[in-house]
């Protein structure tokens, strides 16, 4: 439903959602020690991006930053 929900409700049109997808990003654990990636998910979930996409009709940014050990 990502930009397809949101681009229908901009025109006031029906949308039928048939599905939702969960993107991750993974990496190593072997890397999980470096500054830069501790800071990642406290920096995501505070970007001004996340922002700008949880104003989105479709879009669920609530576990962004979330961090799955």
């Amino acid at each position: 439903m990502l930009a397809t929900g949101s681009a229908a409700q901009t025109f006031s049109l029906d949308f039928i959602h048939l599905h939702s997808e969960r993107y991750d990003l993974v990496m190593r654990k072997r890397y999980g020690g470096s500054a830069a990636v501790k800071a990642l998910p406290r920096r995501t979930a505070a970007s001004h991006a996340a922002t700008q996409v949880g104003m989105l009709a479709g879009y669920d940014t609530s576990e962004t930053g979330t961090l799955v050990a």
